[in-house]
């Protein structure tokens, strides 16, 4: 028994000998290594404070890791710098590595840093370093555990830029090219902040303050979402000679239900998408020619969406809009419409199976110039060659003056007086027109011009002072009244949005107006 003692302790002595010898000279040795063979450029630099080898399970931990390097990829040049407080790696089947070129790691950890990528226009010196020969396969990959404390980083390539901070923990990963890549993830659990991208779309900021996934419930939330211009009104008017619209939007929290993300490599596929509580405030020059290109409708937009998706329902709720434009007369003043109380559903949003014409619902309530209560119910149908649609709009009780911060600057019509008791829309159309009847109720209506200088304004203006308001307007109308006709012809280049509102406002005009206005 004492002999046994005596040689397990001497073993164990060995070992521990072996241990330390091989600690004392390998760990610095791998660690010169790792900074010699990542450093390629002049400017390259690698520094790492320890190099820890663990033995059971085998895997290596870096500690206090500072890198600034380059890598050249075709015409590109990425400079990549950043700091890690550790890195660690555990528990590498390397027999599995070598005889299935598989990679089967047990936990991946990440600690806190930050990680700096800028990506440069480059004409690549010498490639022989990042070349391959094209007949080596990529290895399959499998994570055990990965988690990765709050890195801060950071993504430069020309004006754009995208700075966030983000955690994850992984479960299980597993990636497979063995015909095309596809992936299996165990439990994710994803956090990002403070996230802001400059110029993903050009000249708008994007932003949110908070980003969480958790697959345990497969539900995807952002909070405080916004996209804000980086240029005035004017300035992005005189730069983008076609685009009339500049959008500026702020959401409270959007969130994605039953978004499954081993699905992504095959599409999107979610449950409900709920955005909540959104500001929306839209500006628009009407002075500018629309760039001649055919504008899609929403039923062809969904169609053509590049990849497959299938969402239950998108939901907009306790949202707020401000519409403002220049009009073709700026002298009129610049209109603007306040809309508030809005909750919009649309539904389906999927494509598949529809390679022309998605079907798509749309029903919502909303409350405009904080009078008039309207309510929308419009369907576009599926697999329609020239993407027909239906819309029904109901309007309540409201004085019709409400309206004239937006009717004046666009018409030059100011309401006086008149009470609107309702208004109902019915039209239907396709890619070329919309056609359909208005129907409106109102009592006591006296409208007043806009002074001109043309004879034809003249004219208008004789007309009301000399023969009354009641031989521009019919001063009242009834539900047993003919309503008004809608006719639009439809310019290719008119978005949806304008295209509909038109073939409302031919129907108004048909209702109230008696003679042809110069407008």
């Amino acid at each position: 028994m004492k002999i046994l003692i005596r040689v397990s302790l001497i073993i164990v002595g060995i070992f521990l000998l072996l241990w330390l010898a091989f600690a004392i000279f390998a760990e610095p040795f791998i660690k010169k290594t790792i900074e010699e063979k990542l450093t390629y450029y002049q400017e390259d630099s690698v520094s790492i404070g320890a190099v820890n080898i663990q033995f059971f399970p085998i895997g290596l931990k870096l500690k206090d890791a500072h890198f600034k390097l380059h890598i050249s990829k075709d015409s590109l040049l990425i400079n990549w710098a950043g700091d890690i407080s550790y890195a660690q790696v555990g528990g590498i089947d390397w027999m599995k590595a070598w005889k299935e070129n598989i990679w089967d790691v047990k936990s991946i950890k990440i600690g806190e840093g930050a990680v700096h990528w800028k990506v440069q226009k480059y004409i690549a010196q010498d490639s022989e370093r990042f070349s391959s020969s094209g007949k080596a396969e990529s290895p399959d990959i499998i994570l055990r555990n990965t988690n990765v404390e709050l890195l801060d980083l950071k993504f430069e390539k020309d004006s754009l830029v995208i700075n966030l901070e983000t955690s994850i923990n992984l479960d299980s990963l597993s990636v497979s090219r063995k015909d095309s890549m596809q992936w299996h993830l165990g439990r994710v659990q994803l956090h990002s902040e403070d996230a802001l991208f400059e110029n993903v779309v050009p000249d708008f900021d994007l932003a949110y303050d908070a980003l969480n996934y958790d697959s345990k419930s497969n539900q995807l939330k952002i909070d405080a979402f916004i996209m804000k211009p980086r240029i005035t009104a004017e300035e992005f008017s005189k730069k983008y000679p076609f685009r009339k619209v500049q959008p500026d939007i702020y959401m409270s929290s959007i969130t994605v239900s039953d978004l499954n993300i081993n699905e992504l490599h095959n599409g999107i596929f979610a449950s409900k998408v709920v955005l909540d509580s959104c500001d929306f405030s839209i500006y628009q020059d009407l002075r500018k020619e629309r760039e001649n290109v055919r504008k899609p409708l929403p039923s062809e937009l969904v169609a053509n969406i590049p990849i497959p998706v299938d969402i239950d329902s998108l939901i907009l709720q306790r949202a707020f809009l401000h519409y403002h434009h220049t009009s073709k007369k700026p002298e009129l003043g610049q209109a603007a419409l306040e809309v508030d109380e809005l909750t919009l559903k649309v539904f389906p949003i999927n494509n598949i199976g529809h390679p022309n014409s998605a079907e798509v619902n749309i029903v919502g309530t909303a409350r405009l110039q904080k009078e008039a209560t309207v309510s929308i119910d419009a369907t576009l149908f599926a697999d329609k060659t020239h993407h027909d649609f239906e819309v029904k709009l109901s309007m309540k009780q409201t004085p019709i003056a409400a309206f004239n911060s937006i009717l004046y600057p666009t018409t030059g019509v100011k309401v006086e007086e008149g009470q609107c008791t309702g208004a109902r829309v019915h039209m239907s159309g396709n890619d070329f027109s919309i056609r359909g009847d208005l129907d409106i109720a109102y009592t006591d209506l006296k409208v007043s011009l806009a002074p001109g200088n043309k004879d034809s304004w003249k004219f208008m203006n004789k007309v009301k002072s000399g023969l009354g308001n009641w031989a521009l307007v019919n001063t009242n109308l009834t539900y047993d009244t003919e309503g008004g006709k809608i006719f639009y012809e439809r310019p290719a280049k008119e978005p949806f949005v304008n295209f509909w509102w038109k073939g409302i406002q031919s129907g108004l005009l048909d209702a109230i107006v008696k003679v042809d206005l110069p407008l």
